[in-house]
């Protein structure tokens, strides 16, 4: 991809920037220098290599869920019950 004056000038009038002489040319030498940068990440050859979307393998160090009833600690301190259920305030109106 070539980065000239005039790309400079289409991508200021997109992003509505304004921009001075001096901030063109700082813009189309960094413009330039990512994608020389990226023109050489684009040479190297990958074709023999494995993926690796997940290159470092978790394993579960989650504990298993366990059920327990904490009927009595739960409706202990709750206003309202009704039917083993704990009614709270009402949210939205």
């Amino acid at each position: 991809m070539k980065i000239n004056e005039q790309t400079i000038e289409i991508l200021s009038n997109i992003s509505k920037l304004k921009l001075s002489d001096d901030e063109r040319k700082d813009m189309l030498a960094d413009l330039k220098s990512i994608i020389d940068a990226f023109a050489t990440i684009q040479e190297i050859n990958v074709k023999n290599l494995e993926s690796a979307i997940l290159p470092i393998h978790f394993k579960n160090c989650v504990r298993a869920d366990e059920a327990k009833v904490f009927e009595e600690d739960a409706t202990s301190t709750a206003k309202y019950i009704v039917d083993n259920f704990i009614i709270g305030p009402r949210t939205l109106e």
